[in-house]
């Protein structure tokens, strides 16, 4: 019973210790979408596709969408982190 035990624990352990680098990857995608947002993102975006280039800036409704994805998932992997902490 004790192998069993810390067996789980170690494995808790590994789980929750991947919870600091996914939530880093996932504030990085929160910046990107802050630094991404430009008011005349719809102009711009028109330039870039005349140029065949594809259209990088996010406009308030798009910034605003993807901030929510980023930011609820940072919070599961909190959640997570949380639960799997109370565990070990």
């Amino acid at each position: 019973m004790p192998r069993k035990n810390i067996f789980i624990g170690f494995f808790l352990s590994l789980l929750n210790g991947c919870a600091g680098p996914i939530s880093g990857w996932i504030i990085i995608k929160c910046m990107f979408a802050m630094v991404m947002f430009d008011p005349k993102a719809d102009t711009k975006n028109e330039e870039l596709k005349a140029m065949n280039i594809d259209p990088i800036y996010y406009n308030a409704d798009e910034m605003k969408v993807e901030l929510r994805i980023w930011l609820i998932a940072m919070s599961l992997v909190a959640f997570i982190s949380g639960i799997l902490k109370f565990f070990t």
